[in-house]
């Protein structure tokens, strides 16, 4: 593998890592957002869910929702 090969890896993989960096960032807001409106935590939880389901894993998000609402279960 030559520099250049290398170079463009690390280039694609630091590029895919800022945007799930965004990605996460924006699930975050989100879930502030709508717990800021009075949202239910179960109903919230499946609002996000069905938001971020296709690129950000369901025990992620799970995961993001509990310290947000500061649950342990």
């Amino acid at each position: 593998m030559d520099l250049k090969e290398k170079q463009k890896l690390r280039d694609e993989y630091f590029e895919k890592q800022g945007q799930q960096d965004e990605r996460k960032r924006n699930l975050t807001k989100a879930i502030i957002s709508l717990k800021a409106e009075g949202m239910d935590y179960q109903v919230l939880k499946r609002i996000v869910i069905s938001m971020f389901g296709d690129e950000i894993d369901a025990q992620t998000i799970i995961k993001t929702v509990n310290n947000i609402f500061q649950r342990t279960d």
